[in-house]
């Protein structure tokens, strides 16, 4: 009987310390992802821009999503269920040089080389210099904010989730090799927004989100410009009903396009839409 209680004690024992050290597993793991170090880029920075980069840039914070995560003052704010903390983006010069702003824009790397989290950099790896710096030169106009950022916390289900690869570092999603479908000169500036606005939920090829919470974008085939237009503008869908998903980015976020911006933006996913059923069209 003696024995039998000892060997039940150590199993006891090796079981809470399986249990005690599971969450540990877990930190050390994903702490290694959270420091990574990536080679730090240097982006190009144009020192003179053109009078109207300002206007152009808040026009750009509002289409492409700066607003939504960053706060309408761009002042930061949580995102991504609280999980995330999108800091200001009016931070003093001095913390934030013009560099690192594009650096982490298009690459997602903060100044030290660790990565970002949750920025979409993906989406503007490839963003024409002139936009950064039309974005840059409009946030440098607001008043700067110098509150100290909180600190990015990352709870278990967090560190958990970057375990099994639901939550990438920014700096390893630009990676990604996926781009939607060039279909030639005539149609770069639909391709250019549709990659810059779209694909944060829609996926870098606009095939839609893997959770089926964003559609393929080939749905605008059964869209006529007049409908389209109602989509981004006011978030309704073809039969009237407000799409759930873009009804708060239809104010924050494409109620913003300018028309020919809407146009360029409809003919190339127009055009795409019947591009790819070939592509997907069994020989």
């Amino acid at each position: 009987m003696q024995r039998t209680w000892k060997w039940g004690a150590l199993a006891l024992g090796v079981l809470v310390l399986g249990i005690a050290a599971w969450p540990l597993a877990i930190y050390l793991r994903s702490e290694a992802a959270i420091r990574r170090h990536y080679p730090l880029a240097t982006p190009q920075i144009h020192e003179q821009v053109a009078k109207d980069s300002a206007a152009r840039g808040a026009h750009l914070v509002r289409i492409l999503g700066c607003t939504d995560c960053h706060g309408a003052n761009l002042k930061g704010g949580q995102f991504d269920g609280a999980r995330f903390y999108a800091p200001s983006l009016r931070r003093d010069p001095a913390t934030l040089t013009d560099r690192d702003f594009a650096r982490a824009v298009r690459f997602g790397l903060k100044g030290d080389g660790t990565s970002l989290w949750g920025m979409p950099s993906e989406s503007y790896l490839y963003m024409r210099d002139a936009d950064v710096d039309a974005i840059i030169a409009y946030v440098r106009t607001l008043p700067p904010d110098y509150a100290a950022p909180p600190a990015q916390s990352f709870d278990l289900s967090v560190r958990r989730a970057i375990l099994n690869g639901r939550f990438v570092p920014a700096g390893e999603a630009v990676q990604s090799t996926l781009s939607p479908i060039d279909l030639g000169p005539r149609y770069d500036g639909g391709r250019y927004l549709a990659r810059t606005a779209c694909s944060q939920c829609h996926g870098l090829d606009l095939a839609g989100s893997p959770d089926g919470s964003a559609p393929d974008l080939s749905r605008v085939e059964f869209y006529s410009p007049s409908d389209f237009f109602q989509l981004l503008h006011r978030g309704k869908l073809r039969d009237g009903r407000i799409a759930k998903d873009k009804s708060h980015q239809a104010g924050w976020r494409f109620s913003h396009f300018v028309d020919y911006e809407a146009f360029a933006l409809y003919n190339y996913l127009y055009v795409r839409s019947y591009a790819v059923k070939v592509t997907r069209t069994p020989n």
